[in-house]
């Protein structure tokens, strides 16, 4: 009887210990729980002003003037082939053009629909990025925080209120994905097979998501130094598999797509090393300085000896990072942390060249900074005491700073012109392309005469730039926009000379084939007008702006030969009918002139 009572009292202090684990582990999960939901609620908050904007920059090209293929044309051309700009062949991204083509139907075309698209795999990113904070060890506080900080952090700004930054939300999404699924032990299997679908993902929707396939390399590489019995050096190559045939399909998807290398003419190999140097230089003082977000920094053909300096330290800084990391035998997850925000920074150095005329850029940092994240998560878990307090009042003031810095970044995105007269100023002098785009603004703005003027100052700065780098020469862009807003102040004829020259300077661009066409309606020379719309056509099909134009133009080509030349006091059915021709062919004026009837005087009324 007293054997039979001890057993069973063994038995119920084992139970009791099992249900409090399981009540501890089930209370830890709703304390993470809540903690994440708080942290994505400050997310949303910081990020809801720029719910309001519209399509900005390359949003027009993307969505706005790109035809709308079938399915499988995702994945069979590269992410540029259908714009009027299909000629920066370099960039295969099927899957961020495939999600355009859904918002643009989920959404019926409505601006905010994309940007609660890109708020949404924002957040989800930062879900993420909470797991895998808790999968290194970190408590679930610190896990909240760093999501949060991610999450709000200004410089990343860019990649959630402006649309076509969505690229980098998707490659960080497969990335984060095939980091949180991966798993080294034998059973493993279904797991990895899983994550490598996750890195195609994120491959597809950028190319720096081959960061991802560089974290799993050096988890299983760190997982072998360990001396794991599970990870043996075959054993990890074979865990590898999935990933590297996942990068194998990539790199065949792209070459069939006919997607370029990446590399640009106008940086010379001489000239990469300090370039790369000056980059990391300005990517680390972005970090040290998140409240300042730019949207141009630095300028590609001026290096600046300074950043160029500091890049130099903050290398010597990461390889010695690098070193204890490794020799202090850092957890496996860590390393891979690490090894993914280094992979993710390096094609943003200019070695092979971005074909962006800038050094750095804002949205470039967003996969680069969810590794640091992870691996900082880590350290403060490891603090104690005192330095834990001051570490979590540091963040908690962190993120106090950049709520409000972040929501007026967001809102900034909402007002096109304002946003390029902003970056126009806080530009490198010789930089010639915000004043460009703040010109194309304000012409799309209905303020022609002030873009002509900031056109005219975009000219004269990249004269000035383009006699010591030739390839720096965007007078293309310049003029088309000089010439766009001589035709909406009626100065057609002025207009017409412009494009004239554009045609001429680059006859295969199908863009100045179609305004040289427009202009040529305005002018009611038809024939012109139609046959630089068929050329335009012919250059790039299924172009649907250059089409409605052409059957615009047609169709007053078919009124206006049934008119007679216009005279005062003629028909009023005849004045709408000429009114009708003059507003398919963009002069509107004219249209309102004869649209409104005229006043007549008293005496006349009663006679």
């Amino acid at each position: 009887m007293p054997r039979f009572v001890t057993r069973a009292t063994q038995v119920e202090v084992r139970a009791g210990r099992y249900h409090r684990r399981v009540g501890e582990r089930r209370a830890a999960l709703v304390r993470g729980g809540v903690l994440l939901a708080a942290a994505l609620a400050l997310v949303s908050l910081a990020h809801a002003p720029g719910l309001d904007g519209g399509f900005v920059w390359d949003d027009r090209v993307l969505i706005l003037e790109s035809s709308a293929p079938a399915l499988a044309s995702h994945f069979t051309e590269t992410f540029w082939t259908r714009s009027p700009q299909g000629e920066a062949l370099a960039y295969y991204r099927p899957v961020t053009s495939l999600s355009f083509a859904l918002d643009e139907t989920l959404w019926s075309g409505a601006p905010g629909g994309f940007h609660t698209t890109n708020l949404l795999l924002h957040l989800l990113c930062c879900a993420l990025l909470f797991a895998l904070c808790r999968r290194v060890g970190a408590p679930p506080i610190a896990a909240a925080f760093a999501a949060a900080l991610f999450g709000v952090l200004p410089r990343l700004t860019e990649s959630v209120s402006w649309i076509s930054g969505r690229s980098d939300v998707l490659a960080a999404l497969g990335t984060l994905g095939a980091l949180a699924l991966h798993r080294s032990e034998p059973h493993g299997g279904p797991r990895r097979a899983l994550a490598a679908a996750a890195l195609l993902f994120g491959l597809l929707a950028k190319e720096t998501a081959a960061a991802g396939a560089v974290a799993l390399v050096a988890c299983e590489v760190a997982r072998c130094r360990d001396g794991s019995p599970a990870v043996r050096p075959v054993r990890a190559v074979r865990n590898l598999v999935p990933a590297l045939g996942a990068c194998a399909l990539y790199l065949g998807l792209r070459l069939a797509s006919g997607a370029e290398a990446l590399g640009a003419e106008h940086l010379p190999l001489s000239e990469r090393g300090l370039v790369a140097l000056e980059a990391l230089g300005r990517y680390a003082g972005m970090l040290l300085d998140p409240l300042r977000p730019r949207v141009q920094i630095g300028l590609l053909g001026v290096t600046h000896w300074g950043w160029t300096a500091a890049g130099a330290g903050v290398l010597v800084a990461m390889l010695a990072l690098g070193t204890r990391a490794w020799r202090r035998r850092w957890p496996a997850e860590v390393l891979a942390a690490l090894s993914f925000a280094a992979a993710a920074l390096l094609p943003t150095l200019h070695l092979l060249p971005l074909p962006i005329g800038v050094v750095a850029a804002d949205r470039l940092l967003y996969l680069p900074a969810l590794g640091a994240a992870i691996a900082l998560a880590w350290r403060a878990s490891q603090l104690e005491g005192g330095r834990a307090r001051a570490a979590a009042a540091a963040a908690a003031f962190a993120l106090a700073a950049f709520l409000p810095a972040t929501a007026l970044r967001a809102r900034s995105w909402t007002d096109e012109v304002g946003f390029w007269e902003t970056a126009a100023l806080r530009a490198h002098p010789l930089n010639s392309r915000p004043t460009q785009l703040l010109g194309e603004a304000l012409l799309r703005a209905g303020r022609p005469a002030l873009a002509l003027e900031a056109s005219k100052r975009s000219l004269r700065i990249n004269a000035s730039f383009r006699r010591e780098r030739p390839w720096a020469d965007s007078r293309g862009l310049i003029l088309g926009n000089i010439a766009g807003a001589l035709s909406a102040l009626g100065r057609d004829r002025e207009a017409l000379e412009v494009m004239r020259e554009l045609v001429s300077r680059d006859p295969l661009d199908p863009k100045h084939r179609y305004n040289l066409g427009v202009i040529y309606g305005r002018l009611l020379r038809f024939d012109a007008s139609l046959a630089a719309l068929d050329r335009a056509l012919l250059l790039r099909p299924h172009w649907e702006r250059a089409a409605a134009a052409r059957r615009a133009v047609a169709e007053a080509r078919d009124i206006w030969r049934e008119l007679p030349p216009e005279a005062a006091g003629e028909d009023r059915a005849m004045a709408l009918a000429r009114a009708e021709a003059y507003a398919r062919i963009g002069r509107r004026a004219d249209a309102r002139r004869l649209r409104e009837p005229v006043p007549r005087a008293p005496a006349a009324a009663a006679r």
